[in-house]
């Protein structure tokens, strides 16, 4: 697979971690490091610095000053700087230095990770304020101030599509089609002045997505990059921000579109989205769940019809649970949870896109260490509408089980 990347073209850096580093050892770490010693890797990025820290970038300076003065290339250098320049001195001798690093140029690598919004209109104004104007002051610190000659053409802008429920995701909101949230962010960097010129679009996290929103990205990739294109590609797919197929999947109305029976509460804990869930930089929603409780042998359930299908289309479902008496007491229990996610005959499942994840990282790696399960169904429509049904008949007495990031959205299949 390695000759098949150099083949089509690959760099391959190693990752090394400068923040932290004084000056005078600055030089030493990155020509010590094994990018160095492996004959297949083809430089490093310095990992992790941010604009406006004037403490870490004052050794950045003066280590990267040194390093410059003892390498003369071979291996290329880039460095992972993150936020808007702010400092219009330090900022612009630490951008100089980066992008200058060895004679064949090297790139600055911006980490944009836009988080969702509950609608297209506030989501389109998320990615104008951070992503569009993170380009802005690339060009210009200040309103008329130049940042530094020609700067786009050494900037590399990453957005994030990290979007997975709950080791780390973007997707805050789960009524919304990730996929048309990841087409806004590749259509501004295509389209907006604020890009032109850029040399770089990069994308952090794709371990960390499910095999469509992997493909989607490569899909993004080649529409808007290598295609040119700048039209939304969810258009030709016939996507949208919000589908409408189910909604209040994170219970912010309470019960509202949901059937309920047995013992089922409405329940929020503080932090649950951001500590268990993972949905990451702070989210709005994820604390309210829908709890349901086993009580002298009677199972709860809730359920809800999903509508606006099309007969014959593929769709995805998720559904994300967890053990609320642990969510409550930050205890380590992995286990799969007694929760079955059904649908009538008119959906027809695909067992081999299905699946159902169950955390067992080891307690203190992330968050409270609550376990979560995530269950992931593809399923084909056959009728414009589908009765689904969470149910804790399995269960055992006194088994609280809470449920949210609920959502539905089409399936762009290979």
């Amino acid at each position: 697979r390695y000759a098949e990347f150099k083949r089509h073209g690959g760099t391959f850096l190693d990752n090394i971690v400068t923040r932290g580093l004084v000056a005078t050892n600055f030089a030493d770490r990155i020509l010590g490091s094994r990018a160095f010693a492996r004959q297949n890797s083809d430089g490093v990025a310095l990992d992790e610095h941010l604009f406006g820290e004037a403490e870490t970038f004052g050794d950045f300076v003066g280590g990267m000053r040194d390093f410059t003065a003892r390498y003369d290339g071979g291996r290329r250098i880039d460095s992972w700087i993150v936020g808007k320049p702010l400092l219009f001195g330090l900022d612009r001798e630490t951008y100089a230095l980066a992008v200058n690093a060895t004679p064949d140029g090297c790139h600055v690598l911006s980490e944009v990770y836009c988080r969702s919004r509950p609608t297209e209109e506030e989501a389109r104004q998320h990615i104008s304020d951070y992503l569009v104007d993170t380009g802005r002051k690339f060009r210009e610190i200040r309103p008329g101030v130049p940042f530094y000659p020609d700067a786009l053409s050494g900037a590399g802008m990453v957005l994030g599509n990290f979007s997975q429920i709950p080791t780390i995701s973007t997707w805050h909101h789960t009524q919304i089609d990730y996929k048309y949230f990841l087409d806004l962010q590749f259509q501004a960097l295509a389209t907006d002045p604020a890009f032109d010129g850029l040399g770089l679009v990069g994308v952090w996290g794709s371990y960390f997505c499910d095999e469509e929103i992997y493909r989607w990205t490569f899909m993004l990739a080649r529409h808007y990059c290598i295609e040119g294109r700048t039209e939304l590609l969810s258009k030709k797919y016939g996507l949208s921000y919000l589908p409408g197929h189910l909604l209040n999947g994170d219970f912010e109305d309470g019960f509202a579109n949901w059937r309920t029976n047995g013992t089922v509460r409405l329940e929020r804990i503080r932090g649950l989205a951001e500590n268990v869930e993972r949905r990451w930089g702070g989210s709005t929603v994820g604390d309210a769940f829908a709890l349901l409780a086993k009580a002298d042998g009677k199972p709860a359930r809730i359920g809800q019809v999903i509508r606006g299908l099309v007969p014959g289309r593929m769709y995805t479902m998720d559904v994300t649970c967890f053990d609320v008496k642990d969510a409550r007491t930050k205890t380590w229990r992995p286990a799969e949870l007694p929760l079955a996610v059904t649908m009538d005959a008119t959906a027809e499942k695909d067992p081999s896109l299905s699946w159902t994840f169950v955390d067992r990282r080891p307690k203190g790696t992330h968050g409270w260490g609550v376990k979560v399960n995530r269950h992931h169904i593809v399923f084909t429509a056959r009728a414009p509408e589908i009765r689904m049904m969470l149910d804790n008949s399995a269960a055992e007495d006194g088994t609280e089980i809470g449920v949210n990031a609920i959502g539905v959205w089409p399936y762009i299949a290979r």
